[in-house]
């Protein structure tokens, strides 16, 4: 199982091909996403739809926490195959990304953005994390930025979008890439905010300041399409819903509870791969032992998220 989760509803598929986005997408590492125009190996370019047959190898599966499969996952030395269940395959080969049918414009970029670009990330030699990232703004004492964790429903992308409205530079709210160097440092898979309905609605975002996307609402005030900004890494927050009653309150892991929480919510190729699983235990060990991690409790409602953003501003100070 993988931590990353599908929305609820991926759409039917047209009967004929859509018409190509002309926008180039910037994500992490400075890989380029075209919808039109080819970029070459070094980038990602979203081709039409051609047969996909999976390779004979066992897949990789991830569920839904009812159990369910919703994607299978075969990963060769020079491309990859993802099977999205109700939805098709769609494979990454020289530079190019296929699906084997027409989708919905929506869906298409929302499966090549959301799930494809963090894998062949992860491809690539990177940790990714399903998770959301964002700065303090400069109004305050405290400085750094914060990662938040969570499975699909958390409230990671209600926060990222109440700290957004706060003054906090935000990044992303779904994927993240973290490197070490001299210091930790954080950047989103690519640029973008998605809210539920109820999410927006809760923030009272307006009609004009999103767009649709994959049944959410995608943030036009928050984030841009240009390169993906780098974030110092100081805290690692996993989000944990409680009562509107109660108050916010962050609780420090220990190294080995961290390291488990943090390979919850990494993106994995296949856990066949024993080369692979060592890279990124190594790299959580290295998170782990470099940064704050712990569980953020973080009451329903507004108050709740003020309350939350308190909390993470207190461990920042």
């Amino acid at each position: 199982m993988t931590p990353e989760t599908p929305d609820d509803e991926l759409g039917d598929r047209p009967s004929s091909v859509p018409a190509a986005s002309s926008q180039l997408v910037h994500c992490a590492d400075g890989l380029l996403v075209s919808f039109a125009e080819p970029l070459g190996q070094d980038g990602l370019t979203v081709g039409g739809h051609r047969p996909i047959t999976p390779p004979p190898t066992p897949a990789t599966e991830a569920s839904m926490p009812d159990g369910r499969t919703w994607r299978r996952l075969w990963v060769q030395k020079d491309h990859l195959v993802a099977e999205f269940v109700g939805a098709g395959f769609a494979e990454i080969s020289q530079g190019s990304i296929h699906f084997d049918s027409a989708l919905d414009p929506e869906v298409l970029r929302h499966l090549v953005l959301d799930h494809l670009v963090p894998l062949e990330l992860t491809r690539r030699g990177h940790l990714v994390l399903h998770a959301a990232v964002a700065s303090t703004p400069g109004s305050t004492k405290a400085r750094g930025g914060v990662a938040l964790a969570g499975p699909s429903g958390a409230g990671k992308s209600t926060l990222t979008a109440f700290l957004g409205s706060q003054g906090w530079n935000v990044g992303g709210d779904d994927g993240i890439t973290v490197t070490h160097e001299e210091t930790l440092r954080a950047q989103p898979t690519y640029s973008s905010v998605r809210l539920t309905p109820e999410g927006a609605a809760l923030l009272e975002i307006p009609p004009e300041n999103s767009t649709e996307i994959a049944g959410k609402k995608r943030l036009t005030n928050l984030t841009s399409w240009e390169s993906p900004a780098f974030h110092d890494l100081n805290l690692v927050a996993f989000i944990e819903p409680t009562t509107e009653t109660s108050e916010a309150s962050f609780t420090a892991l220990s190294p080995v509870q961290a390291h488990a929480h943090l390979f919850g919510c990494c993106f994995h190729l296949s856990f066949a791969d024993a080369a692979e699983l060592e890279r990124i235990n190594d790299a959580l060990g290295d998170l782990a032992r470099n940064c704050s991690v712990g569980v953020l409790s973080v009451p329903r409602g507004l108050d709740g998220l003020a309350s939350a953003e308190q909390a993470l501003l207190a461990e920042l100070s």
